[in-house]
């Protein structure tokens, strides 16, 4: 995963406590988020913090409804890329004995 950070311009972090700092400012000044109802007391969110064109980190976490906050649990660096590279039909499946997902492009 921190090859894919670095990627994206964060080659500089040397200790996990910058990383923290880093993670804290992108869930307070996020750029995007989209927040999902699991039940009624808890919601899945993803906050989203742009750092570069198209380039950022996304945490993933869970906003308790008692009192707002979010607690992350995980984070991982993305690309929104504009160019269509292919038209093909996708299909997602679900890994056994995994909550992950593939997605399969044939």
């Amino acid at each position: 995963m921190h090859k894919y950070l670095n990627a994206i311009g964060f080659h500089d972090i040397a200790s996990e406590r910058e990383w923290y700092q880093i993670l804290l400012e992108s869930e307070k000044n996020f750029s995007g988020y989209d927040r999902i109802a699991l039940d009624e007391h808890t919601d899945l969110c993803e906050l989203r913090r742009e750092y570069g064109n198209g380039i950022g980190i996304s945490s993933y976490g869970f906003i308790d409804e008692n009192d707002e906050a979010f607690r992350r649990e995980c984070y991982f660096p993305y690309f929104s890329g504009s160019g269509v590279s292919s038209y093909a039909d996708i299909a997602v499946e679900q890994k056994t004995f995994s909550p992950t997902y593939v997605g399969v492009c044939e």
